[in-house]
């Protein structure tokens, strides 16, 4: 393929249809799902930085939030400022676009050394794996960390190639920075810790003390110091140690060598589980016939190789690590994924009886899982086995036998049409599997929360101002749409008289509450339906004293 090719591979009608389908998944149902775990602190923070007029130090409920560092919360902020509310929208677009973002790098990168074929095959594999189909469109920080630490990977190496050492240094290292305001100190260990081993490998170790590394440490440091310096000033040494410490320390909390075993058993297979379907066709790099192939594309493999292999070890040998950690490594894992596809390609797989065994495979695959939610609708077992939309459900059994019969036909497809359409094809059902089917069911399953605080807020007074005793949970009080002061206990908060209206209650407390008031709501903050949830806000007016309260526990949940 002519260079000229790889330089403009934004004109390709691949790079278009990855476009499509990203934002066919991650952005047609951005809004209907309320949301929900982390999400609503990440927007509650966001909320408040603007509303307290303080950028520089993440609160929630006016507190210092010592969760991460604010730079996801300033991208919220600001898509929240453009769209003109802080919603669901505002708090999961930043996901959806570093999703995209993500998906058109892997194919840029992989359209400088490989084959159209093998370059669809990687960005596929990055938009459409398990664990990105669940993350990829959530409020969460790791669509955000994947693009800037698995950029600073696939940014160091193209430039190190094509470019100079400063520019490949300093990109990476100024991406490394981004990723330590978002998430910590993970972003520098897996680029300093991938790059290093990959130069010791290649005995270019000396690299590592040269010029262009230095100034790339240099500029890190400048990037992260100029938040990190007024975030000191403000909070002082022991928060500012812990906004950079707790995470990290948290997973070596209260380990024990049952605890670590389990972990070493299972971590692999829960990375395995996350990167499926299409981590299996990095097992062709068991068969040597794939490896003698590679030619001058070794280099790139061993590059990724080391990339894999320093966040893999980093992750397994933490007790507390979850498989979450190895997101970053995912646009890696994608490359190796189309280096495999572009390597079985070249070799003609499509011809063998390997091919026709995997294309039928799927073609059941798709015929039983549309079988499934067909079924169970039309039993109507529940949400919880699938239960799909009536409409839905049919629409989705006639897709998934439409597809079934393209995998049967593509058996017999030319060499160049049989591999876009069969991995196109898996592409668009798991979409339509998450996007759909799991969405409904999540919808089904869960509480409105929205409407539930909306509805709870309607009966207070106008103009009327909410305190919590205690922390509040972060999901009602992102929903309450206000900043909502906080008092540590009761003792302070009954110290203060200036307050008439307060909430109380997390996921994991309800404060006593044991001072005259009358309750006026009470919102569950447990994300799923249930008559009697585990966790609930109550809204409350302060009485004086000596006048009756009415008991808390006669108003059935809201």
């Amino acid at each position: 393929m002519a260079m000229d090719g790889r330089r403009r591979w934004y004109l390709e009608w691949e790079a278009w249809a990855l476009a499509a389908l990203v934002l066919a998944i991650y952005l047609s149902r951005i809004e209907s799902l309320s949301l929900t775990g982390e999400e609503t602190r990440r927007g509650l923070i966001a909320l408040e930085m603007v509303e307290l007029d303080d950028l520089v130090v993440p609160r929630q409920q006016g507190r210092p939030a010592l969760f991460r560092p604010p730079l996801q919360n300033w991208i919220i902020s600001f898509v929240a400022w453009l769209h003109g509310s802080y919603d669901e929208f505002a708090v999961r677009l930043p996901s959806v676009i570093a999703t995209l973002f993500t998906v058109l790098g892997v194919y840029a990168y992989c359209r400088e050394f490989m084959s159209r074929i093998g370059a669809l095959g990687g960005a596929l594999s990055m938009a459409t794996m398990a664990h990105v189909l669940q993350y990829g469109w959530l409020g969460e920080t790791e669509a955000l960390y994947v693009l800037i630490v698995g950029g600073s990977m696939l940014a160091w190496r193209r430039l190190d190639e094509r470019s100079s050492p400063y520019a490949a240094w300093c990109i990476g290292y100024a991406l490394a920075g981004l990723g330590m305001l978002t998430k910590g100190p993970q972003a520098p260990m897996l680029f300093a810790g991938s790059v290093g081993l990959f130069l010791i490998w290649q005995r270019r170790a000396r690299e590592l003390l040269a010029r262009p590394h230095l100034a790339g440490i240099a500029l890190f440091v400048v990037i992260y110091a100029a938040w990190e310096i007024p975030f000191y000033l403000r909070v002082g040494s022991q928060a500012a140690w812990g906004m950079f410490a707790n995470d990290v320390a948290a997973r070596f909390e209260g380990n024990g060598v049952v605890r670590l075993l389990r972990h070493l058993a299972l971590f692999p297979l829960e990375v395995f589980a996350c990167l499926l379907p299409w981590g299996i066709t990095l097992l062709a790099f068991v068969r040597r016939d794939i490896r003698r192939s590679l030619g001058a594309t070794a280099i790139e493999a061993r590059f990724f190789l080391c990339c894999v292999a320093i966040g893999f070890i980093s992750c397994w040998l933490v007790p507390g690590a979850k498989n979450r950690y190895f997101a970053p490594l995912y646009p890696c894992v994608a490359v190796l994924v189309g280096l495999a596809i572009d390597r079985l390609d070249a070799l003609g797989f499509q011809a063998t009886t390997g091919w026709r065994v995997m294309v039928r495979m799927l073609a059941v695959a798709v015929l039983v899982t549309g079988a499934w939610f067909v079924g169970v609708t039309l039993i109507g077992y529940g949400p919880q086995l699938g239960t799909q939309p009536f409409a839905f459900a049919i629409a989705y059994g006639l897709i998934s036998l439409t597809l079934a019969m393209v995998f049967g036909r593509s058996i017999r497809m030319p060499r160049p049409l049989a591999w876009p359409v069969m991995m196109l094809c898996v592409a668009v059902f798991l979409g339509l599997t998450y996007n759909g089917a799991v969405v409904n069911t999540f919808i089904a399953a869960r509480r409105a929360m929205d409407r539930d605080v909306l509805a709870a807020r309607s009966r207070l007074p106008a103009g009327a101002k909410l305190v919590s005793i205690g922390e509040v949970a972060h999901n009602f009080a992102f929903y309450y749409g206000e900043v909502i002061p906080r008092y540590d206990d009761q003792a302070a908060a009954l110290g203060d008289s200036q307050w008439t209206y307060f909430c109380a209650g997390n996921e994991f407390s309800m404060p006593a509450c044991d001072f005259p008031h009358s309750e006026i709501a009470r919102v569950s903050c447990d994300p799923h339906c249930s008559i009697t949830p585990r966790a609930y806000v109550i809204i409350g007016r302060r009485e004086a004293v000596g006048v009756a309260s009415r008991p808390d526990d006669h108003l059935p949940p809201r």
